[in-house]
């Protein structure tokens, strides 16, 4: 059972300390929290290294691409040739 009296609000606690010391004149010095930001990863360049290790993988267990061709019989996706558009 869930009792919010067991709690204390520890953030508006401390907002609040921050408003009252700052309405009294005081600077307030805030330091950074977290870690810094990082570069955006470069998903295309992750990627290919992915594949290319995959490949290597492949190739180092005698293993082929394990491509398969799927069809459908009703035809639906293939392109048709210009003459059969007519």
């Amino acid at each position: 059972h869930f009792e919010p009296k067991q709690y204390e609000d520890t953030y508006r606690a401390a907002l609040l300390d921050v408003i009252k010391r700052k309405r009294q004149g005081e600077e307030i010095h805030v330091e950074a929290v977290g870690p810094e930001q990082e570069e955006p990863a470069d998903l295309l360049a992750a990627l290919r290294a992915s594949v290319e290790e995959q490949a290597r993988r492949s190739r180092k267990d005698g293993k082929r691409g394990t491509r398969t061709r799927t069809s459908s019989k009703s035809g639906r996706g293939r392109r048709r040739s210009t003459a059969a558009r007519r």
